[in-house]
Order: C-alpha cells, then structure tokens, then sequence
C-alpha cells in the first residue's frame, strides 16, 4: 500500500501465545501473528508503524525475531496523564534551579499524590525486508518487559532508558 492508511488490528491484549509463534517470513507473516493482541497500524510508504497499550515488549520482540527481523534501536519517553478538570484548577507553580525535582522513581509517586498517572512509551525499531516498524507500546513505568533476552543489543538501550527515565526492565523467563 501507498499513502497513508490507518487501521486497528487484533482481538484481546491480555490473551498471551502459550508458545512461541511459528516463523512466518515476510511482513504479512509478522502482521499475523501479532493479530491476537489489540493494536492499530498506519503505513507510510515502506515505514509501518504499530501502536500498542499494555502489550508485552518482549512477546512482540520474539514476533519480531521469529520473522528474521532486527531491532535498529529502541527508546522511550515518559507522559504524565492529567487527572480529570475539576482536579487541575490551578497549575503548579514554575520550579527554581532550588526546588527542580531530580528525575527519579519518586516522580511517579509526586504524579499519582497530584492526581496524574504515570506512563511511559517505549519505541522500538525494526528492520525487516525494505520495510521499517516504528512499534510504540503505553504501559506503566515498572510494567515494561526486556527484549534483552531476544535482542542481545538491547541490553545497552534498555540502561541507558532505566537511568533517563526511571524505567523498571522486567525479565520474564519465556
């Protein structure tokens, strides 16, 4: 397909394969087998990208792999959500270098305490073919599974994200 197309995908997130998937090469073949959890798909000329909330990074990571795909580089980034209107009356006042809260675990506590919840999206990037999958996944900081295991590369980027972000790499035996 060309242009830009928008489509969601897949049945429920909270259903896990009880093994690993078989390898089916090619784009289609990683489409497929990520169809039981819930997602949407845009497609942009040869770039694909794949947004997930509460989603296993390391079940899409071994989708991924068994595919023949590689990871190019991952990232994330912290979005606090605000809490209903009436919560949010006034806005706090403008840090001084003084009071500038230190990025750590303790925000996401000072966020829940002012009625916002935490989240962070993760970025990963593969490379399958001609084509590149931009994959976001929303979840909780401390709910984030290591794609370490599958993509050895990894293990650098997911410190680098822990030390900014103050995300909790999770590692689940597969």
């Amino acid at each position: 397909m060309h242009g830009n197309d928008t489509h969601f995908h897949g049945s429920h997130p909270e259903h896990e394969p009880e093994q690993e998937p078989p390898s089916e090469a090619g784009p289609a073949g990683v489409e497929r087998q990520l169809a039981h959890f819930t997602f949407m798909r845009e497609e942009h000329e040869r770039e694909v990208r794949l947004h997930f909330r509460d989603v296993p990074a390391d079940q899409i990571a071994m989708v991924f792999r068994s595919a023949g795909a590689s990871l190019i580089t991952m990232t994330g980034e912290r979005a606090a959500l605000l809490a209903p209107t009436s919560a949010r009356h006034t806005p706090p006042p403008a840090p001084t270098d003084k009071s500038r809260p230190k990025r750590t675990a303790s925000l996401g506590r000072a966020a829940h305490a002012a009625g916002q919840a935490d989240e962070v999206t993760m970025l990963y990037f593969y490379a399958q073919d001609d084509i590149v999958y931009t994959v976001s996944i929303t979840s909780p900081p401390w709910a984030v599974r290591s794609v370490a295991g599958i993509y050895p590369v990894a293990a650098l980027l997911e410190s680098e994200v822990q030390s900014r972000l103050s995300v909790v790499f999770r590692n689940i035996e597969i």
